[in-house]
């Protein structure tokens, strides 16, 4: 398993270096272009993968948890703190993986760590085409509803 990690973090370290590249020869090299879209993206990494859909967003609103609401939930100006770090976190890693070869390559800023499971591919692969069916109007309205609110 060690032998298969070294294999991956080769292959995305070879990514990581075309991708530079890539970045050093497009306009995404102009710091401020750059700054806007590294911003924006890691906004919309931490709203869309991290805080909406998420058992994050069951607690900050006091669904379906087992302890007393006022107990577990997480108030509006604490939830404002975690997604402004979250976000500001993502635009770090992002900058960091397009701009330093150095820190991609360092183990202790750039870490894999052991025992998470990878994306559930099949899962990922049935969001992306459910998301695309429904922007592109390809479901019934019964089907919508299905989806919803479930069978039955």
């Amino acid at each position: 398993m060690h032998k298969i990690k070294e294999e991956m973090v080769e292959k995305v370290v070879k990514a990581t270096n075309e991708f530079q590249e890539f970045l050093r020869q497009s306009s995404l090299k102009d710091r401020e272009v750059r700054e806007l879209f590294f911003g924006y993206l890691a906004i919309s990494i931490t709203h869309n993968c991290f805080r909406n859909g998420t058992p994050l967003e069951e607690i900050h609103s006091g669904k379906d948890i087992p302890i007393p609401e006022e107990a577990s939930r997480i108030s509006d100006e604490e939830m404002k703190r975690l997604m402004q770090a979250s976000v500001n976190n993502v635009a770090f890693y992002l900058t960091m993986w397009a701009e330093s070869k150095e820190l991609v390559n360092d183990p202790m800023v750039n870490q894999f760590p052991n025992g998470w499971d990878i994306p559930d591919w099949d899962k990922v692969t049935d969001q992306l085409d459910m998301t695309l069916k429904i922007k592109r109007g390809e479901f019934s309205f019964e089907e919508l509803k299905e989806l919803a609110y479930g069978a039955g």
